[in-house]
């Protein structure tokens, strides 16, 4: 399924023809490569590519709660691109996007306050997710604070509140 929303709260959506096989819907959940503790938050600029390793909250990141105002495992600067990482619990507020950003293959096994929050601040910025998937979102998957454009695609979800608020 692929939604694009503007923070207005317009959204379109469209999903994949009945008559695509399943494997051409839904990737599988990757098995991490690895696990690395997070106890500050990773900030990006540039592209960062986890190599499907387990990122984890530890310390101040490691509540697992709900709270507003939690930091980020990861915080991604205008232009950055976050590839191939895998969040495991904790992930504390997920991923903090502060402009134009993008995720690929990005994946979270237990979604904390949010999987990826948007904090765009023009018009212009987008923040794009292309693949990869969430689980357990008691709350919401994707917040989007300001404005922009917010651009969802082959990406699955598990159970979860709301994939998307603005």
């Amino acid at each position: 399924m692929a939604l694009t929303a503007a923070p207005a709260g317009g959204a379109s959506a469209s999903a994949v023809p009945a008559a695509a096989p399943a494997a051409a819907r839904l990737a599988s959940w990757p098995s991490p490569s690895g696990q690395q503790a997070v106890g500050a938050t990773i900030n990006v600029s540039g592209t960062y590519d986890g190599k499907l390793k387990r990122y984890y909250g530890t310390g101040a990141l490691g509540s697992g709660g709900q709270q507003e105002g939690q930091s980020p495992i990861f915080k991604l600067a205008d232009g950055a691109v976050l590839k191939n990482v895998v969040l495991g619990s904790p992930a504390a507020d997920g991923i903090h996007c502060t402009g134009t950003c993008t995720l690929q293959n990005v994946w979270w096994e237990d979604v904390g306050e949010d999987a990826a929050t948007f904090k765009g601040t023009s018009s212009s910025q987008t923040m794009t997710v292309d693949g990869g998937g969430a689980r357990a979102a008691s709350d919401k998957v994707f917040q989007h604070n300001g404005p922009g454009t917010m651009v969802i695609k082959n990406f699955q979800v598990q159970n979860f509140g709301k994939l998307y608020r603005s």
